[in-house]
């Protein structure tokens, strides 16, 4: 099964666990783990990290959690949007930290027209790209946690380690951005969430032909009023339903004279 490692020496046991890499073999050296009983059973833990067990290892679980926990949290909305009708297709994506802040956003048209998901993992990948040159400019700190967010559930699984893209362009591209997430940091996470949740992503990746270089200075008032209403602590989701969705994205592709069809 791709991105799992089982190595040919491992002798089967219950209460063994094995780590695995999406891109590349462990190197193995053995480990010993007490089943139940006396019997005593060798089993394997990658080389390429922090065992546990051993004598070398930085300190307690406890403590490798909570120096973990004390690293600030960001969080990437991603999108895509594709339209082969109008021959339209773009990306966009938000990102915040723990208290909802915008620290930056993304609007990307494309000049091909992509397939709906081939756009998604285009998010992912861009949405990966700034965040390594932001660290790489002191934008943000070089400890983080980073948690992307999406609606589209194969990439949520992809990054996870749960299955993979059968086509190249998507698998390609979703490869590439999960390399630079795993040479950030290694306390991430991906979750899907619902297209009410990610609005602003939505609204951003919909409008990229017209958007173009956007800047938070330079939002339109529609997307704007989107993130603040985020940052209210008792804001309601539920609010969000379709027909209010449908009514903002008529109103701002109005305004940016951009044909009006929801994706």
């Amino acid at each position: 099964m791709y991105g799992l490692y089982t190595p040919e020496a491992l002798t089967f046991n219950p209460c063994t666990v094995l780590e695995t890499s999406r891109f590349q073999d462990f190197r193995c050296q053995p480990i010993h783990c007490t089943s139940i009983g006396d019997s005593t059973t060798t089993a394997t833990w990658p080389a390429t990290l922090p065992n546990p067990l051993s004598s070398s290892y930085p300190g307690p679980v406890e403590d490798s959690i909570s120096r973990t926990m004390s690293h600030p949290k960001f969080v990437w909305n991603i999108d895509g949007s594709s339209n082969i009708r109008l021959q339209r297709a773009g990306c966009g994506g938000i990102l915040r930290d723990e208290e909802m802040n915008c620290k930056t956003l993304f609007a990307e048209r494309f000049d091909e027209v992509y397939t709906s998901s081939v756009t998604e993992v285009f998010a992912f990948f861009l949405a990966m790209k700034i965040t390594q040159s932001m660290i790489k400019e002191g934008k943000l700190p070089e400890q983080l946690r980073l948690e992307i967010r999406t609606d589209f559930q194969p990439l949520a699984m992809f990054i996870r380690g749960e299955n993979n893209f059968s086509k190249p362009k998507e698998r390609d591209l979703a490869e590439k951005g999960y390399n630079i997430l795993s040479s950030l940091t290694t306390d991430w996470e991906a979750t899907q969430v619902t297209r009410s949740s990610n609005f602003v992503a939505d609204l951003l990746a919909g409008n990229a032909h017209e958007l173009g270089n956007i800047t938070y200075d330079n939002l339109p008032e529609i997307i704007e009023n989107e993130i603040e209403n985020e940052k209210i602590s008792d804001w309601d989701e539920s609010e969000r339903t379709y027909e209010y969705m449908y009514q903002k994205k008529t109103e701002l592709k109005e305004r940016l004279g951009e044909p009006v069809e929801m994706k």
